[in-house]
């Protein structure tokens, strides 16, 4: 999910570009993703987003039990504590939540160390969900 204050509903960046295109509806995406999607999209129109939010990404294991956040900032405005707090007052289906400040190159993590896992026919695949660099 892209995070622009012009651009505030649900929409993502084209592959390797800047451009960002909106995204009403997603018949592939899991109920808990667009729960979660729907829930962060009300936040950002209603301007409750904490701080410079640019960048979301959102992660649900096969089951659409467990949600992983990785949330990119301009810089953290509050402390990462006040954060974690937040976003998991606001998405209760929150299991695990990356922050990074990109100015001071920083980053938070709270949550079980866990990475998703995916299953599609038989093949397995685990995911990492901590991918900010």
């Amino acid at each position: 999910m892209a995070v622009r204050s012009q651009c505030p509903d649900r929409s993502v960046f084209l592959p390797e570009s800047s451009k960002i295109i909106p995204v009403d509806e997603c018949p592939v995406l899991s109920p808990l993703l667009a729960k979660t999607f729907h829930q962060l999209q009300d936040l950002a129109r209603s301007n409750s987003l904490p701080g410079e939010v640019q960048e979301i990404e959102a992660f649900a294991d096969s089951n659409d039990e467990k949600i992983a956040l990785n949330i990119a900032f301009h810089e953290f405005t509050q402390a990462p504590v006040a954060l974690h707090k937040f976003f998991r007052d606001a998405l209760p289906q929150l299991e695990s939540l990356l922050l990074l400040d990109q100015k001071r190159i920083a980053s938070s993590f709270q949550g079980p160390v866990f990475s998703l896992t995916r299953q599609a026919a038989s093949i397995f695949e685990r995911v990492i969900f901590r991918s900010f660099r």
